[in-house]
């Protein structure tokens, strides 16, 4: 297919359309906060505090929680380095990044199919869909939005047979979301609908960038291994999660075609027969039927279609993880449906004008389309400006589901809603009898409020059914601490290493338990253990530093964790304090 030549006015007024919507329809949400995982991404995360040689090599040489996110966490370090802890300064860059990503979306429809007016109508849906705002939106989502700019990159430049380039851009992506491993299929989608050859030598091409794709893959199975977020198929049957995908598959399309009810965590809906899918079963069946009908007829609509199945594998539950579904799975996934919605408008609009009837100006359904989503948009971005309106959302639109009732529950605590936190806390048990943190917060709740006995019976009622569980012993352990009851503080948190040996909270208490009681050799054995576990873990260098400082008058040790804990954590003035304590001794 010849690629249409674009003059450089034209190309200068789609980016400033692009840019000037984006602008009026995010601009109102720069005010938000941080949100839920922000505190993991951003306000906690150590990788992001310090922008030199060292933390490039940590970045790249280690998992941070379950994640190998590397270039990510370059760019919100370098955010952090600009804005510090402001989330303005990150929201800027997830809207600058999800406008260059509607604009490239724009530019690679128009290498594809030389048609202006589908490639704009593409970009321009991509920009505004309410479906996207939860990437867009939520700070955490930096990694959706980035990869998508270089995977983006990576096939426009491949399209215009600038090789190296490409799996360079190609690499750039997976470092920014494994997601992005799912690029070689489609440019094997891309050269069997618009570059047919023989299939052997589309295959071979791609050899470079299966390779990358294959390396971090396993890089990401093994990261969430460690980081315990991989399940098993429910009943350890895959089949149960092939039925329980199937209405989700449907649920997609759906959520594309109206999106509302939108929510930042859906319930995970298992389903174990057929009949339980019935509906959601013909849809895909037809759906799938409909591809392999119309591979040949009509290249376009198949190529969207497809798009929208390949980017859909690596969330597809293949490799269980523990949501089935969310929106800012759709980012990518979204470009082929806004593609045959765009086709398929400009394909009426021909149709009816050969056939010489009235004149119809299809393109005020685009128009239309592009009004409702915006206004949408406009509507959503406001539930993510602090966590309780974002689980006051979630709930709302789904009261029975566990989690979302817990989280809403915690945001009370953080507001100091106590009674309030209590009720949501014990809902959200009551709703799912295996979700046991929810009434280990009530006891924390409980024991931050003095009620000491409360707690402990919440405790106590835990380990009636769960004798061995780690962090409840743990939390017991505590509460007996504070309640001046050290030897049964020792006595759980013990059963909880005893579960859990490499527990590095239930060391460290231990360790504190331990130097109250005068046994300052096994304290410090425990403060170390529980620093090589967490090596990451501010207050445990801290601590660690203050016990060589003071109690073992090793000045050089007490410098290093000290140091490192500032390192960890430039803003905490406390390690500050101990660092020049530390000096004046020096």
């Amino acid at each position: 297919m010849k690629t249409p030549i674009k003059s450089k006015p034209e190309t200068e007024k789609a980016f400033f359309l692009f840019a000037g919507l984006g602008i009026l329809i995010y601009f109102n949400s720069l005010g938000n906060g941080f949100v839920f995982d922000d505190n993991h991404y951003v306000t906690q995360n150590h990788l992001i505090k310090n922008l030199d040689i060292l933390a490039l090599k940590e970045i790249f040489s280690s998992f941070y929680k379950w994640d190998y996110l590397p270039l990510t966490h370059i760019s919100l370090s370098v955010d952090y380095f600009l804005f510090g802890l402001n989330p303005m300064g990150y929201r800027i860059t997830n809207i600058s990044l999800h406008i260059v990503n509607a604009f490239l979306t724009y530019q690679l429809i128009l290498l594809v199919l030389g048609n202006k007016k589908i490639a704009l109508w593409t970009g321009l849906l991509f920009l505004v869909h309410p479906v996207n705002v939860e990437s867009v939106a939520w700070i955490s989502e930096r990694k959706n939005v980035l990869s998508l700019t270089f995977l983006l990159l990576s096939f426009i430049k491949y399209i215009q047979n600038k090789r190296t380039f490409s799996i360079f851009c190609f690499i750039l992506a997976c470092l920014s979301k494994s997601t992005a491993i799912i690029l070689p299929i489609l440019l094997i989608l891309y050269d069997s609908c618009f570059k047919p050859r023989e299939f052997r030598k589309i295959i071979f091409d791609k050899l470079a960038y299966a390779l990358i794709s294959f390396c971090l893959a396993g890089i990401t199975v093994l990261s969430h291994s460690q980081g315990q977020t991989l399940r098993t198929h429910p009943d350890n049957n895959p089949l149960f999660s092939l039925y329980s995908m199937i209405p989700v598959f449907k649920e997609y399309w759906l959520k594309i075609a109206f999106p509302i009810n939108l929510n930042v965590w859906y319930q995970n809906l298992i389903y174990k027969s057929v009949t339980d899918i019935a509906g959601s079963l013909i849809f895909a069946v037809g759906f799938f039927y409909l591809l392999l009908k119309i591979r040949k007829s009509n290249t376009t609509i198949f190529f969207g279609l497809s798009w929208f199945c390949i980017s859909l594998l690596p969330v597809s539950h293949i490799v269980p993880l523990p949501q089935m579904q969310a929106d800012r799975f759709l980012y990518i996934p979204s470009i082929g449906a806004f593609l045959i919605f765009s086709y398929l408008i400009n394909y009426l609009a021909k149709f009816f004008s050969a056939k010489n009837t009235r004149n119809i100006n299809f393109d005020i359904f685009i128009y239309i389309n592009l009004i409702i989503f915006s206004c949408l948009c406009l509507y959503r971005l406001p539930i993510f400006k602090n966590d309780f309106d974002l689980w006051k959302d979630s709930v709302r639109q789904n009261p029975n589901h566990s989690i979302s009732v817990m989280y809403l529950g915690l945001t009370h605590w953080g507001r100091k809603e106590f009674d309030q936190a209590l009720a949501q806390l014990k809902k959200a048990k009551s709703l799912n009898s295996k979700n046991i943190v929810s009434e280990e917060y009530q006891g924390l709740i409980l024991e931050s409020l003095g009620k000491f006995s409360e707690a402990e019976s919440v405790y106590l009622e835990i380990l009636k059914k769960h004798p061995k569980r780690a962090t409840t012993n743990n939390h017991l352990g505590v509460l007996y601490g504070a309640m001046g009851r050290t030897d049964d503080a020792l006595k759980h948190l013990a059963i909880a290493i005893q579960e859990k040996p490499d527990f590095a909270l239930a060391h460290y208490n231990r360790a504190v338990f331990l130097y109250k009681l005068g046994d300052q050799n096994e304290a410090f054995q425990e403060f170390q253990l529980a620093t090589k576990l967490a090596p990451d873990n501010t207050k445990f260098q801290y601590q660690l530093g203050l016990f060589y400082l003071k109690v073992r008058k090793e000045e050089n040790q007490a410098n290093f964790h000290i140091r490192k804990s500032i390192r960890l954590n430039p803003n905490r003035a406390i390690e500050l304090e101990a660092m020049i304590l530390l000096e004046k001794n020096l």
